[in-house]
């Protein structure tokens, strides 16, 4: 934890990728779950007295919650949230193909609301590549801006998941903040995993996570 912490006051994306042992995924789970704990209860706290459902995998059959769960979700978003955390111009090729997808599956599958924020982000992300690379407008990949491009990543990647629940009113849609915190935790260690050991692993994290909710 004290690694993860004090890479997280300077975050750093020139680090070259550490080795990957088949124990971390035991060992961040465990250490993501212990500090999950007290923001779960907030959420928990938060919808149980408002009355706010999570309706996320409401209707779903077994399988379709595996494989949206634990193959589709993982991949687009570590792929939309996470990849441009390494610098590379080929990630935002890759980042507004991914968007694109998601943008086309959901006006077909009539999700509105992550379609609107995807798009956003779509139009964000290919903003600052362009920015980035056709005249170094805003550098986004400098020291001074690296961090609000990592800890930007890890908030939007929590409050997107607001989606999950069935709010009676607008005024209760101001507590996204406190629903979401138990994703934004998880955005912090995926974070992490992505920089320091590549994408291939905080996908796999990703579903792991993923697949251990679904038997709980």
């Amino acid at each position: 934890m004290k690694n993860i912490l004090s890479f997280s006051k300077a975050p750093d994306f020139t680090i070259s990728f550490k080795q990957w042992k088949p124990i971390y995924f035991l060992q961040f789970y465990v250490l993501m779950l212990l500090c999950l704990m007290p923001l779960s209860s907030i959420s928990k706290l938060v919808s149980y007295s408002f009355d706010i459902l999570d309706v996320s995998l409401v209707g779903m059959s077994y399988l379709k919650k595996v494989i949206l769960g634990v193959i589709i979700a993982p991949v687009a978003e570590e792929l939309i949230f996470r990849l441009l955390l390494k610098e590379d111009k080929k990630h935002f090729y890759l980042f507004g193909l991914v968007c694109l997808c998601y943008i086309f599956a959901g006006v077909y599958l009539n999700h509105s609301g992550t379609t609107i924020i995807v798009a956003v982000i779509f139009i964000l992300g290919i903003s600052l590549g362009f920015s980035n690379y056709m005249g170094k407008i805003i550098d986004i990949y400098s020291k001074k801006n690296y961090k609000y491009l990592y800890f930007g990543s890890i908030l939007i990647f929590g409050l997107i998941h607001g989606h999950n629940y069935s709010f009676e009113s607008y005024h209760q849609t101001l507590l996204i903040p406190l629903l979401t915190l138990p994703q934004m935790g998880m955005g912090f260690f995926l974070s992490y995993i992505r920089v320091n050991y590549g994408i291939i692993y905080s996908i796999g994290f990703h579903a792991m996570i993923n697949l251990s909710i679904l038997f709980t």
